[in-house]
């Protein structure tokens, strides 16, 4: 909501006047300077101020184990030198430095370090940045390791898009029904009903929706679901436990998941290649 040229420039102001650790001239110096420049000067390099400016307070609170944080700092750094000169761009400093503030507290897992070194070096690279939206850095701080394990594995499936199979148990007399949730995963590295609390919260953060009652019929996928209903043999056998009485049956009931566009667009960021989790 605009609510004046004066406020909205207040709003948009890096956050150092709140911020009780002071900045240091060098800092200062090494964030003003143009990004091209300011990275081939070792101690005064844009990174390095950031760094200094967001990372100090949590090393001098050993809030964070200090390997994680120098490692993340390692990776930025490689990751951003591999971008060439012609296209570092730092229209968006401020985006970095909202990142890094964004992942002081998530440094201590690897794949979330990851994502936010990947993040960081999308943010500065002119032929990536345009894709690039500030909540990325908030998305993933809200993240916990197995929502990014998870996140990855269904990036990295077929299409980006997963089977799920549950069961219904139905009544032929009085045709009720009622879902019995297995929440099994077909993913490509294999079915997984691990997940539950993950999916969820996924969805909640818009970064994959649920196509309920749809069952994929692809050849690819027609196959892979076929053999994990044959696993379980004769159906009403297996689960014959959940059975009332003898007018209700079992059958499975299949759904998809799906990246968002959002999901997808973040996927591309953040993960750069597609190693599995």
């Amino acid at each position: 909501k605009m609510i004046g040229e004066n406020n909205m420039d207040e709003q948009n102001k890096p956050s150092f006047e709140i911020n009780p650790f002071p900045v240091s001239k060098d800092t200062g110096d090494a964030l003003a300077k143009p990004i091209a420049a300011s990275l081939g000067e070792a101690g005064k390099t844009i990174l390095d101020g950031i760094f200094h400016f967001t990372l100090d307070p949590i090393r001098k609170f050993n809030i964070q184990r200090s390997y994680a944080l120098e490692q993340f700092e390692i990776e930025v750094k490689e990751s951003v030198s591999k971008i060439p000169d012609e296209f570092l761009d730092d229209s968006m400093t401020g985006v970095v430095l909202k990142t890094i503030e964004d992942s002081r507290y998530q440094l201590n897992h690897e794949d979330i370090r990851k994502m936010f070194s990947n993040l960081i070096s999308a943010t500065l690279d002119s032929r990536e940045n345009s894709r690039v939206s500030p909540k990325y850095s908030s998305i993933i701080s809200d993240m916990s390791p197995r929502e990014a394990i998870l996140l990855q594995k269904i990036y990295n499936n077929k299409v980006q898009t997963v089977p799920l199979v549950n069961l219904k148990v139905r009544n032929r007399e009085n045709y009720s029904e009622r879902t019995i949730y297995l929440n099994h995963l077909l993913l490509d590295s294999g079915p997984d009903n691990s997940f539950a609390l993950e999916l969820s919260l996924l969805e909640s953060a818009n970064l994959i929706t649920l196509a309920k009652d749809f069952r994929l019929t692809s050849p690819n996928f027609a196959e892979k679901i076929t053999d994990f209903e044959k696993s379980f043999g004769d159906v009403n056998n297996t689960f014959g436990g959940l059975l009332k009485n003898e007018n209700e049956y079992v059958e499975f009931f299949h759904s998809t998941y799906f990246l968002t566009e959002l999901g997808s667009s973040f996927c591309d960021i953040v993960f750069e290649n597609n190693r599995d989790l």
